[in-house]
């Protein structure tokens, strides 16, 4: 993919004036990044599945829509959708007179624009641990797979600097955007009410110790505090000053309310920065933690607006 993009249009601006996120973001990445499709599929009660196209779907009548709310597709069309941003699109191989966004279009996205830091892979991302052990070559085909350079040693994919990164920018971030997604749909109504808080127990979940582990590896507690409700959803977030950055709904008035943080150490002030300055740099070899992830899902949009697409980075 990687092939040098030239006049590419910029990620432009958020509603609020900030610059639009790619899938490199720490204020949009978690414990695993870059790991999923943006592609639609409809699935038959029998089970047959096919992509979603405009003949499939008359094909298959009352088949159901199927997508994967995570990483790519809560970017190109959750966020992006709520903050008003537009993602690279190619035109629908499979649907003609459709464009669409796509994860190698995020990639080249965030290779040819995202600003200093940039979130590649972590060498303690679950998901390229063996035997729950880093492992250079598995980390190395999973960078290679979403157009990532390769790195010469664990420490140069360090998860503590990672860590670092995201603890900076991911809650400010999430905290910023919070009166532009609070009001919009959770991509997963069983994890959470709201995009808002979707994305603050998403950021929770990597956070802790059946995530990164960065509470651990940073010795600095989770920042935020997700409350959730009887059925373990979602239902608000404030940060661990005890200033309020809620939900519409008051966990104080839900039964069964329950507040969960990736630590139980004393909270520190969501605005500090971390002790020691976030590198780009090789870092302290990290030890992750496996943990189960969420598979969650947003409804079937797609954006509207179609960038004009440059030649490869």
């Amino acid at each position: 993919m990687r092939a040098g993009l030239l006049n590419a249009p910029p990620l432009g601006k958020t509603k609020d004036r900030k610059p639009c996120p790619s899938v490199r973001d720490f204020g949009v990445v978690d414990m695993d990044q870059s790991d999923n499709v943006v592609t639609t599929y409809l699935v038959t009660a029998n089970g047959q599945t096919a992509q979603m196209t405009t003949a499939k779907k008359v094909a298959l009548g009352a088949a159901q829509t199927q997508v994967n709310g995570r990483d790519n597709r809560i970017l190109a069309v959750a966020m992006d959708g709520a903050l008003g941003c537009t993602p690279w699109m190619a035109p629908d191989l499979a649907d003609p007179g459709k464009m669409l966004p796509a994860l190698p279009l995020n990639e080249l996205q965030a290779a040819a624009l995202q600003a200093s830091p940039v979130a590649r892979v972590p060498a303690g991302d679950p998901m390229v641990l063996a035997n729950n052990q880093p492992d250079i070559d598995k980390l190395n085909a999973y960078r290679s797979g979403v157009d990532q350079f390769p790195v010469p040693t664990l420490a140069a994919a360090s998860t503590t600097t990672y860590c670092k990164h995201l603890l900076a920018i991911g809650p400010k971030r999430i905290l910023l955007d919070m009166p532009l997604t609070q009001g919009q749909p959770s991509p997963d109504p069983a994890v959470a009410n709201t995009l808002f808080t979707f994305l603050a127990q998403r950021f929770v979940a990597s956070y802790g110790a059946n995530g990164l582990n960065c509470a651990g590896l940073l010795n600095t507690p989770d920042p935020l505090t997700v409350t959730t409700d009887a059925n373990g959803v979602a239902i608000s977030a404030i940060t661990n000053t005890g200033n309020n950055a809620r939900s519409t709904t008051n966990p104080t008035t839900t039964v069964g309310a329950t507040p969960t943080t990736g630590v139980t150490a004393t909270p520190t002030a969501l605005a500090a920065s971390p002790t020691v300055d976030p590198t780009t740099g090789a870092g302290a070899t990290p030890t992750p933690t496996t943990g189960a992830t969420t598979t969650p899902t947003v409804p079937a949009t797609s954006p509207t607006a179609t960038p004009t697409m440059g030649p490869g980075n």
